[in-house]
């Protein structure tokens, strides 16, 4: 029975260390005086995901894109997802006329529950 338990531990233990990002994340980041936005990942392979944005500048109307196949790279060790060519996400900044750069949203980092957009004081984008 001590060994069930050990190896029920370690199946565990395993799948948490091992887990990688997958699935929807959503963050609804608020810039004071500036505007209002949201995001949401959507994780659709080890290789790539969608993303999907909307930003409301203060006093001015909503803007929404989505961007297919972004590119990324995971490192297990780091738990890092950068994205390996922002130019979809240059296009998607531009379309919805947000106050960003590419490179603001290239860097995340994955907790094991929600990604965080490193350049923006870890902004977190939670399960969704």
């Amino acid at each position: 029975m001590r060994i069930l338990a050990g190896l029920i531990i370690a199946v565990a233990v395993n799948a948490i260390l091992n887990s990688k990002p997958s699935g929807n994340y959503c963050g609804s980041p608020v810039i004071p005086s500036k505007g209002k936005g949201f995001v949401q990942v959507n994780v659709t392979s080890d290789t790539a995901f969608n993303i999907s944005a909307s930003w409301t500048p203060t006093g001015g109307s909503k803007k929404s894109g989505t961007e297919t196949d972004v590119p990324y790279s995971y490192d297990d060790s780091t738990q890092d997802v950068t994205v390996t060519d922002t130019s979809k996400l240059q296009d998607l900044i531009t379309k919805i006329d947000a106050p960003l750069k590419a490179s603001d949203l290239a860097h995340l980092h994955y907790d094991g529950k929600d990604l965080h957009v490193v350049a923006l004081l870890n902004f977190p984008l939670e399960p969704c």
